[in-house]
């Protein structure tokens, strides 16, 4: 009986789970490419980096950093870092897109990896997010991963709710058994 109850109240979370991420800002998908558009995570000493995006806040201008750091989530960003030696600035469609944007001309080679983070901000004022700090509901990042433009699919919330769910329900399942 108390196995069913947890089976319910399982099932009654993951559908809450479900709902509220909804409510969430989709980060959009940020990507390191060529200035033809092509996405490329390998830049060789000498060529140019751009980058587009797609899916971020409509009319909206955003800050483009390099980190060579791996930035987190709600991350403190460093000027310092941007081996293009500035800040470059792009702003979103109506839809949301960000067009090509060169943001290193003639890489070095040093061939570390990077992290592309688009800043949101207003044009006129620092935005009410903070600006210089990766806020991971507004602002588009080009990877989980730490390799420049390299897109990995993150787990959304309720697939994580799912693997939980799974797993709370084999724990559940052994301390039955054991008894």
């Amino acid at each position: 009986m108390r196995l069913n109850r947890l089976v319910i109240l399982i099932i009654m979370m993951a559908v809450v789970i479900s709902t509220l991420s909804v409510s969430v800002a989709a980060l959009g998908t940020v990507t390191s490419c060529y200035e033809n558009g092509i996405p490329n995570d390998n830049f060789y000493p000498g060529e140019d980096v751009c980058v587009k995006a797609t899916g971020l806040v409509p009319d909206t201008c955003y800050m483009i950093w390099i980190q060579h750091n791996p930035v987190l989530a709600d991350g403190t960003l460093n000027p310092c870092e941007d081996p293009s030696g500035c800040l470059e600035i792009g702003h979103t469609d109506a839809n949301g897109n960000l067009s090509v944007t060169k943001i290193w001309t003639n890489i070095s080679g040093d061939l570390n990896y990077y992290d592309i983070v688009l800043d949101q901000w207003t044009c006129e004022s620092v935005s009410v997010y903070e600006f210089g700090k990766y806020n991971s509901t507004t602002d588009g990042l080009d990877t989980a991963n730490d390799v420049v433009g390299f897109t990995a699919p993150v787990p959304e919330l309720p697939t994580l709710a799912l693997v939980g769910i799974g797993l709370v329900g084999l724990v559940a399942l052994g301390r039955r058994r054991k008894r």
